[in-house]
């Protein structure tokens, strides 16, 4: 692994452990195994560490949108491949997305732009996955009665939701979950 990459990965680690506000760029270097200067060669500080994580993450989701888009099959077909591949993804990487969750909630550590920052990207992705039921073809999936907008916004809410669960843990099997969100969400809207 190289530098700047053992860097973030130590960041998230040291995060995840003390919290934003606590982790320092001395610690951070001392467990990346590299001089203390050299977290600087990269990053201004530990902020701009943090948003390339967040950055990262949101990265791979764009890259699970793009798949569900091009998955085989129609609207419910491609809107349960994108729970459960969206679900697996939060699983094996629970402690990033818990670190992002709790620094956002994190009184001291990001700061108040900060927390509007990360608030800004987390409102992208959930108007990417908004977006996404146009993509995938909504219109053919027997919806009606509902404005796309009415559609996008609950299946948002449906979806974050169980994302959540499974980042917690509570939910154990994103497999399970996305056929049962599906056929809840189809049941809804009466198709």
């Amino acid at each position: 692994m190289d530098k700047k990459k053992r860097i973030i990965e130590k960041t998230r680690e040291l995060i995840s452990k003390k919290g934003y506000y606590e982790t320092t760029m001395k610690e951070i270097a001392g467990e990346a195994g590299v001089a203390q200067g050299t977290p600087y060669l990269y990053f201004r500080n530990k902020e701009e560490i943090f948003f390339e994580i967040i950055m990262m993450f949101q990265r791979n989701i764009d890259d699970r949108i793009e798949k569900a888009i091009e998955y085989k099959g129609d609207f419910w077909a491609k809107l349960e491949h994108l729970i459960c591949d969206m679900g697996l993804y939060f699983k094996k990487n629970r402690e990033t997305v818990n670190v992002i969750h709790n620094i956002t909630n994190e009184p001291k550590g990001i700061g108040k732009k900060g927390r509007e920052k990360i608030k800004a990207i987390q409102d992208m992705r959930l108007k990417k996955i908004n977006n996404i039921f146009k993509v995938l073809g909504r219109d053919k999936a027997g919806i009606k009665g509902y404005t796309d907008k009415e559609v996008a916004r609950f299946c948002g809410i449906v979806i974050e939701g169980i994302l959540r669960r499974v980042a917690e843990g509570i939910e154990q099997s994103p497999q399970n979950a996305s056929k049962f969100v599906v056929k809840c969400l189809k049941s809804t809207f009466g198709s």
